[in-house]
């Protein structure tokens, strides 16, 4: 994986990269939104249009993040950091391999692992307003 940028920062620089499974779940395809439909009772099953191209529902996206640390200050040091670009609630994620920005809203973590005060790895989950949204 190439350095990914999280609000502009290089992921490395933190001394976090993303963890296996992360790339299959950003390129995950968003769900449509229903199609308007009519269901008129004096007619048989239901009028749908579908002139339209249908329109994208947000996504719930869980990527998964190690952290570490040469030093138990270190390592503290950049989780606090990690977490803190997080409570910032919007984050921009520009993933380099696949040429596109992913504008995220931090939700929570889902899962944690500590290993001994120099790594830890988190599962974070995030929603995706508008999933066609690809731009810087």
């Amino acid at each position: 994986m190439t350095n990914i940028l999280i609000n502009g920062k290089p992921l490395a620089d933190m001394g976090v990269v993303m963890l296996a499974g992360s790339y299959a779940e950003l390129m995950k395809p968003a769900q449509v939104k229903n199609y308007i439909e009519n269901d008129d009772p004096n007619k048989h099953g239901v009028e749908v249009d579908a002139t339209d191209p249908p329109k994208l529902k947000q996504r719930e996206l869980t990527l998964k993040f190690l952290i570490q640390g040469n030093s138990k200050a270190q390592f503290l040091q950049r989780k606090a950091a990690f977490e803190n670009m997080l409570y910032q609630g919007a984050v921009t994620l520009y993933v380099p391999d696949m040429e596109e920005y992913f504008h995220l809203l931090y939700v929570t973590v889902t899962q944690y692992g500590n290993y001994r005060l120099n790594a830890c790895d988190m599962a974070v989950k995030f929603k995706e307003p508008d999933p066609t949204n690809r731009s810087v």
